[in-house]
């Protein structure tokens, strides 16, 4: 995939997501380990404070580059929100 069709992919899930579950709290984020990330003792969303009820992974890539700017750029075009 291209980064812009990664990009429009990630928007028209997110944006499907916000129409269905409205109104919601959401973060988005980049690991290297989603299971790691999500189930954790440390950190872990699953027993964080704010009561976190699902993980949705948009795009696996297999360099941290990509990620990085697509969560930079989901974080900027929603962040009013």
């Amino acid at each position: 995939m291209t980064a812009g069709r990664v990009l429009q992919h990630c928007l028209e899930v997110t944006e499907r997501l916000f129409r269905k579950h409205e109104p919601l709290i959401f973060k988005f984020g980049y690991t290297h380990n989603p299971c790691w990330r999500w189930a954790n003792d440390l950190y872990g969303y699953v027993k964080a404070k704010e009561k976190w009820s699902n993980m949705i992974i948009l795009w696996i890539s297999d360099e941290p580059s990509g990620p990085a700017m697509l969560e930079s750029a989901l974080i900027e075009i929603f962040k009013s929100i």
